[in-house]
């Protein structure tokens, strides 16, 4: 008998079992790490204490519930959850955005363990290991992790979700499909768009469990306890939009203006009969909804009237919002990674820590998809993420691709992409030729859509306007007035914006001529075309051409009929040379002003 110790065959394997708690432990430090990095850069540059759109929103909806001053009479506009937990934060607290930071740090840092949990559950500890690392080092993932949006919120719930299904799936666990239901009800609190996950789970989950021959009766228990605990979290949200709006809404207001916004195939950008701030976004779409049916509506009414405005468009030209769609579907797998008002690596320049080479997108998707398609990982499990991520990636062909809406995917899409490599060297070693031929011809074919150029990948005109705005608001106007300058050379889709505000210095300063040049290349149908007859109004004015200018503010309320500030000007104006017409215009203005009282303090309308 051979005296030789016999050792178990991965010894490393043993000692992590022993140890469950180590290798997250190692992820959590490294992505703790390394957002704290990226908050101390952050902390450096002008952007850290101002505050943009749609920060402001939550932030000033949270403060006033910690305060118990909101009060609204419809349903919500946007969804709730992220202003009520910021609103807990700030009660005990304080009314700071600094915490808002420190939530999503804390978010995110727990985020990787979760990735690092997904993947360990598909494919093994040392596969989940690489995949926690991996999103520990995803800079996208780092970033959102540092700025107050309600981002790493979503894809920390999307990462749990996942998580507890993966493992609730395969063990029939009646618990688990409860806590399961939980956490997709405050995913759709986040995301709305996270609705569209439920039918696909509850369609999918049975047929498995049946050729698996399941017991009928323990699906059903499953299947009961994640609907419980998906109504479970709803409820509360239904019932205030059914207590104090009369409509028990499963999903915000705007749900059928962002569908308009996302599939409009009559114009090429935003509508110019609305702002496309948050805050005036949604009266000023209901104001024209109700200009062109005739008659006053509800914000539910408004956004079934453009919910039917879509139907009606692909109805009547079903190729070109194909087209659309297919768009949608090559943003939805392409690497570029373009956000709303921040731009990553433009944040580079400033916060130096961003302008790091990281882990990329143009190399999780392509190998994750591979690792999806070729079935990495083990088989029992690797079904459900599959569905989710494809529900929920169809939920984004039909609204918006954009990267904030994205990023939950790619929580599932790194331990795939982990597992499918490790898969393909095995498969090499095993000489197992087709699978890997099949992976090599998924990762090509993926990889090229994704790297192939997509529509306004290098417009940075957003964010070199949003540049020039801090640095206004921070009194340093002749550097922001060389970011605007630099904005409107570039003549791309938000230069107009640079336009006008460049336009409005110059009449400032008095300069007609300049500032009229400057609004000259506004296009007159354009999402700023509004403001640039307002402030061509203005001109007339100065320039003592009253008729001019009443013509010019006509105009702009021709445009956008919402608008209040051009309407109050015309109002003084007719006061002076046209009396009963300046009764009309208050009129008017009033029953303009109805719509905003009713979204700004949720009163009954007149």
């Amino acid at each position: 008998m051979s005296s030789e110790i016999i050792m178990p065959r991965d010894t490393r394997s043993f000692w992590v079992r022993n140890h469950p708690w180590v290798l997250p432990a190692v992820v959590l430090v490294l992505a703790l790490l390394f957002r704290y990095l990226a908050l101390w850069s952050l902390k450096k540059t002008i952007y850290f204490d101002f505050v943009l759109l749609d920060e402001r929103l939550y932030h000033d909806w949270a403060v006033k519930i910690a305060g118990g001053t909101w009060q609204s009479g419809l349903v919500y506009e946007f969804a709730p959850l992220p202003a009520y937990l910021l609103a807990l934060i700030y009660k005990v607290f304080s009314p700071d955005l600094i915490w808002f930071r420190y939530l999503n740090l804390g978010l995110g840092v727990f985020t990787c363990v979760l990735v690092y949990a997904i993947g360990r559950q598909l494919a093994g500890a040392r596969v989940g290991l690489v995949a926690g690392l991996a999103a520990a080092l995803y800079k996208p993932l780092i970033f959102f992790s540092v700025v107050p949006l309600k981002t790493a919120l979503s894809v920390f719930l999307f990462a749990a979700f996942m998580a507890v299904l993966i493992r609730a799936a395969d063990r029939l666990s009646t618990p688990g499909w409860l806590r399961a239901g939980i956490l997709l009800g405050l995913l759709n609190n986040v995301r709305p768009n996270a609705l569209i996950i439920v039918p696909a789970v509850m369609m999918v989950y049975p047929v498995l469990c049946l050729r698996g021959k399941k017991p009928l009766k323990r699906i059903a228990f499953t299947v009961a306890a994640f609907g419980a605990g998906l109504v479970l979290v709803q409820a509360p949200f239904m019932i205030r939009n059914f207590m104090d709006a009369g409509r028990a809404a499963a999903t915000t207001s705007q749900s059928g203006i962002h569908l308009y916004l996302a599939n409009n195939i009559d114009q090429q950008g935003h509508p110019p009969f609305a702002s496309m701030s948050p805050a005036e976004r949604g009266v000023q779409f209901t104001i024209e909804a109700s200009r062109r049916l005739g008659r006053r509506l509800t914000p539910g009414e408004a956004s079934a009237y453009w919910t039917g405005e879509v139907k009606r468009m692909a109805l009547e030209q079903p190729f070109k919002f194909a087209g659309r769609l297919l768009a949608k579907v090559h943003a939805l797998f392409s690497r570029w990674e373009r956000g709303d008002h921040y731009h990553i690596d433009f944040m580079g320049r400033f916060a130096g820590f961003f302008a790091l080479p990281f882990l990329s997108l143009g190399l999780v998707l392509p190998a994750g998809m591979a690792g999806m398609v070729t079935g990495a990982g083990r088989r029992g499990q690797r079904l459900m993420p599959v569905v989710v991520c494809g529900s929920y990636g169809l939920g984004l062909v039909i609204y918006f691709t954009s990267l904030r809406l994205r990023l939950p995917l790619v929580t599932v899409l790194i331990p795939f992409a982990v597992a499918g490599l490790m898969e393909a060297v095995r498969w090499f070693q095993s000489g197992r030729w087709p699978k890997l031929a099949a992976y090599g011809v998924t990762l090509v074919f993926f990889g090229l859509l994704a790297w192939l150029p997509i529509r306004h990948t290098g417009d940075l005109s957003a964010y070199f306007n949003t540049h020039a705005m801090i640095l206004d608001n921070l009194g340093q106007r002749e550097e922001a007035k060389q970011w605007w300058q630099q904005s409107s050379r570039m003549n791309r889709a938000n230069s107009e914006y640079a336009d006008l505000t460049l336009a409005d210095q110059y009449y400032r300063e008095n300069r007609m001529d300049a500032a009229l040049d400057q609004l000259s290349k506004i296009g007159d149908h354009t999402v700023a075309a509004a403001v640039k007859f307002e402030i061509i109004g203005n001109i007339r004015f100065r320039q003592g051409d009253l008729r001019g200018a009443a013509d010019a503010w006509e105009q702009s309320l021709a445009i956008n009929s919402g608008r209040r500030r051009p309407r109050a000007k015309l109002i003084r104006l007719f006061a002076r040379i046209d009396p009963p017409r300046a009764r009309l215009e208050i009129e008017r203005l009033r029953y303009i002003e109805s719509f905003y009282d009713l979204y700004e303090k949720g009163a009954d309308p007149p």
